[in-house]
Order: C-alpha cells, then structure tokens, then sequence
C-alpha cells in the first residue's frame, strides 16, 4: 500500500448579502476545530492541515472588477491509494455560495 498526498484547493463565489453569515458558519466552526459540524477534523486524521477564508472583491487600477468576494478552502492530506475514493471533498452545508 501506497500512502500519498494530496493539495485540495476550493473557490467558490459568495453570494450577495451572504458574506455575514458565512463568516459567523467559519467562526463558529473555529471554536471547535477537531468536533464542529462544519468540518470535524478529529473525524478526518489523514487531513493534515486546512484553512478556510473569505477572500474580498478585488479591482484592477483602473477600478474594474477582477474577482468577485470567494470562499477558499485549501487542505493537505495524505491517503492511503487504495482509499483515496472514500474521501470526498464537499462544499460546506451552507447557502450562501454558488
């Protein structure tokens, strides 16, 4: 058996009006890192760190647009080959992304 690792990075846009809630979801989850139901990383010992933040809209300098406000989850793990399938990476349970 082969054991790998793996860098899972996650980009999603946020909702409109959704940036508040998303950000009392990641606070709240930060409390209790190893046990929240956001992501229970006491329940996942092949992920070996992760981070989650709020990224804000961005302009070039004449102003424009260039990304929207995103959430960003970014994880290192390392999994046995043979059962890299039964971890799935998911977006968290909350409404506020696309």
């Amino acid at each position: 058996m082969v054991t790998t690792q793996a860098a899972v990075t996650i980009m999603s846009d946020i909702l409109p009006g959704h940036e508040v809630p998303l950000r009392q979801l990641l606070e709240t989850a930060n409390q209790d890192p190893a046990n929240n139901a956001l992501v229970p990383f006491g329940q996942l010992p092949t992920v070996h760190f992760a981070r989650f933040f709020l990224m804000d809209a961005t302009q070039d300098l004449q102003g424009q647009p260039l990304t929207p406000r995103s959430w960003l989850s970014s994880a290192l793990t390392s999994t046995p080959v043979r059962c890299r399938s039964r971890w799935q990476w998911t977006r968290p349970r909350c409404s506020c992304m696309r």
